[in-house]
This record gives structure tokens, C-alpha cells and sequence, in this order.
């Protein structure tokens, strides 16, 4: 039955736009970050600066410091001396030693041409750039649009109801149907790895490759923490039985927003306790894990996420087979 239900979930998802679109979004999300990475230079940013931040995550000492980074950057971009690769956004006061007379000098204002070049990783292999986008979580925000979709489509066609009349395995439709957003898990990290290798030759006009075993423990590690992901927002749907609530709640999962009232939190509490200072509410979640995954994290990174995920979609199966066995019986 569980194959059956398999196909027609299969069959029923290959018809939603929804399926397409998104792919289309992630191609154009992708060649965004892409062309930052490889052809602007626009915040005078270095490498070490980036990484940085991927390393805080979401964070309140993340955002700290991304601004600080930003204002900085600004700040030394408007007092270099003539250096015409810039833009210039303030008057500029010049003095004669001399003379010790000042003039005022009108701002000049280069072209967008100045902006496009070789940027930060513009040199880099392609493995780093497939990291630096995965770990912007594109994929995880697309596989909760299409999770609160393809199961909240079923709540307002009266599609169950005919399922179950024949058929009062309930809870196998719904492991059936999270098996098809597993598969669509995998074709948006397949995609945006083929997303990336493309922009990067079309970008850098050159792929280099490098590929090893990293780059695959590094996908199946992503993989496993979006699909965890994805079965709390089916857990969300089938609390509510409403497209409108379950996408709210994955978008803004997705985008962090548990993760910054989180990080909040936690410097509320080391205010109150004498914790210590390395405690972070922030590193048990979904996406932060997401965001702090690299392709040579620590051991004991990648097994926190690993069971960070384990923990959170057991408890989202129990929850969901909780209640759809409870409305079963009522």
C-alpha cells in the first residue's frame, strides 16, 4: 500500500508549479550570491571577514559583527585617498602642506564597471562556492514553501477524506507523502550543486573541480538536517490543516527568526546564571546548524547536527503520528 500511496503522492507533486518555480527562484538566488562572491567587491570585505560570519550563524554576536564589519569596510572605503575603484560619497577636503591653504574637491562618482572584477572568490575551487551557497539555507527555505504547500493542498480539496475511506492506514499516506519531500530535499541540493558549478564557469570561466570526500559527507550531512527540517513543518501542518499557518511558520523558521530570539535568550540567561561563555541556545537548531556547516567542520560539529536532527524529526514523527491517529479515533 505504502508504494501505491508513493506514486500517487509522487504523481499529484510532479503537478504543482509550484515544483518548478521554486527551482526557478534557487537558480536565480544562486546566481545572486554567486556574482557577489566571484565578480563584485562592493563592501571591501576580505575571506576571513565571511567566513567569520558563516561561523556566527544567526547569532546576535553574528549580526554584531557583520555590522561592525559593514560600517568598517564603509568607513575605510570613504578614507582611502585616491583610489578611483571606489565610490566616492562625501566632499573631500585637501590641504597644501605649503601653503596650509584648504580647497574643497566635489565628489566624483565612478561607473558600475569600477564595481565588476574579480571578487573575494573569484580564484577558489567550486566545492567552497556550493558551500557558501548551501549554507545560506536557499534549499531549506524552498523545501518549506513546498512542504507547507504540497501538504496543505490536501486540506482544502477534501483529497484525505476519499484516501482514507478505502483505506484507514492513515499514517502511511503521510510517510509516503514525506518521502516525496525527502526526494525533493535531494533534487534542490542536487540542484543547487549543479547551479553552482554552472555560474562558476560562467562567472570565472573556469570550474575547478576538486571534488573529494568531503563534498559528498558535506551534502548527505545538509541533506539530513533540511529533510529533519522539513518534517517539523509537516508536523506544523498537520497541528493546523492550514496551507496559510504552515508556510507562515516555515518561512520564518527558515529565515532564523526562532534562531535570533534563541541567541536573544541566551545572553538574557548568562546574564541571570554563571554560564559559560561558550554556552549558545542558537547551536541547537535546525538552521543554525545549517548556516555553521562547512566542509571541514569539526567532528564535533557535524555530530551535533547529525543529532540535532535525529532529535528534532523523531520528535516530529511521534507528534504527527500522534495526532493523525487521534482524529483518526474522534
Amino acid at each position: 500500500m505504502y508504494l501505491h500511496f508513493l506514486k500517487s503522492e509522487a504523481y499529484r507533486a510532479s503537478k504543482l508549479k509550484c515544483v518548478y518555480i521554486l527551482l526557478i527562484c534557487l537558480f536565480f538566488l544562486t546566481m545572486f550570491q554567486i556574482m557577489i562572491f566571484t565578480k563584485l567587491d562592493v563592501f571591501g570585505m576580505t575571506q576571513e571577514d565571511v567566513y567569520v560570519m558563516s561561523e556566527e550563524g544567526y547569532s546576535a554576536e553574528g549580526m554584531s559583527e557583520a555590522f561592525n564589519m559593514g560600517f568598517n569596510s564603509g568607513s575605510s572605503i570613504a578614507e582611502a585617498d585616491g583610489d578611483d575603484s571606489y565610490l566616492s560619497s562625501t566632499v573631500v577636503t585637501v590641504t597644501d602642506e605649503e601653503t596650509g591653504e584648504s580647497t574643497t574637491a566635489e565628489p566624483e562618482y565612478g561607473s558600475l564597471s569600477d564595481l565588476w572584477g574579480e571578487g573575494l572568490f573569484y580564484h577558489e575551487d567550486m566545492p567552497t562556492l556550493y558551500n557558501l551557497v548551501t549554507s545560506a539555507s536557499f534549499h531549506i527555505f524552498s523545501v518549506a514553501l513546498f512542504t507547507g504547500i504540497f501538504l496543505g493542498a490536501v486540506y482544502k480539496n477534501g483529497y484525505d477524506k476519499n484516501l482514507i475511506v478505502s483505506n484507514r492506514c492513515r499514517f502511511t499516506l503521510f510517510l509516503a507523502r514525506l518521502t516525496v519531500i525527502g526526494i525533493y530535499n535531494v533534487i534542490l541540493l542536487a540542484a543547487t550543486f549543479l547551479f553552482t558549478a554552472m555560474l562558476d564557469g560562467l562567472f570565472t570561466g573556469e570550474v575547478i573541480w576538486n571534488l573529494d570526500a568531503a563534498v559528498l559527507g558535506y551534502t548527505v550531512v545538509s541533506f539530513v538536517i533540511s529533510f529533519a527540517f522539513s518534517t517539523i513543518v509537516a508536523a506544523v501542518a498537520c497541528l493546523t490543516r492550514n496551507t496559510a499557518a504552515t508556510l507562515t511558520v516555515g518561512v520564518l523558521l527558515s529565515m532564523g527568526f526562532l534562531s535570533i530570539a534563541l541567541s536573544l535568550g541566551t545572553i538574557l540567561l548568562k546574564h541571570i546564571f554563571p554560564l559559560p561563555d561558550d554556552f549558545q541556545l542558537i547551536n541547537y537548531t535546525l538552521t543554525q546548524n545549517a548556516e555553521t556547516l562547512a566542509l571541514d567542520s569539526a567532528g564535533k560539529d557535524v555530530l551535533r547536527a547529525l543529532i540535532c536532527s535525529l532529535i528534532y524529526s523523531s520528535l516530529s514523527l511521534f507528534s504527527s503520528y500522534w495526532l493523525i491517529k487521534r482524529r483518526d479515533i474522534s
